[in-house]
């Protein structure tokens, strides 16, 4: 990692609303990395690590953000870091998305909390879903 990616991660890790701390700044690195290989194989062009970053907090991370902010985490998941919840929900999206293009956050929030949380956690979802 060079000092302007680290820069980088540091700013979206502050920026991040307390999702994220200095612990999960290699797992928001490969998520940006991931995420910029993605754009460059999809607009087939050269695209920097900032155009990745930017990119990645407007379509990963805020859209997550949002569907996480209003889901039962600390019930369905108590032991869970929101960072290490975070990444595990991203990837989840990321593989909805490879069956369902059109998969959003919400769904893929939903999914993973039908099929990992504890069971208390289900019962809240369920009851989130149906309201």
């Amino acid at each position: 990692m060079t000092d302007r990616e680290k820069l980088l991660i540091d700013n979206i890790i502050q920026e991040s609303d307390g999702f994220f701390n200095q612990e999960d700044g290699e797992g928001v690195y490969a998520s940006v990395c991931g995420h910029l290989n993605f754009l460059r194989k999809d607009v087939g062009q050269f695209v920097t690590f900032d155009d990745a970053c930017f990119s990645w907090m407007e379509n990963i991370f805020l859209p997550l953000h949002n569907a996480l902010k209003n889901s039962p985490h600390a019930i369905g998941f108590p032991k869970k870091k929101m960072g290490k919840l975070f990444f595990e929900i991203c990837d989840n999206w990321y593989y909805m998305s490879q069956l369902d293009p059109s998969t959003t956050a919400d769904e893929a929030v939903i999914n993973y909390y039908k099929n990992f949380a504890s069971t208390v956690g289900r019962v809240l979802i369920n009851a989130y879903t149906v309201a």
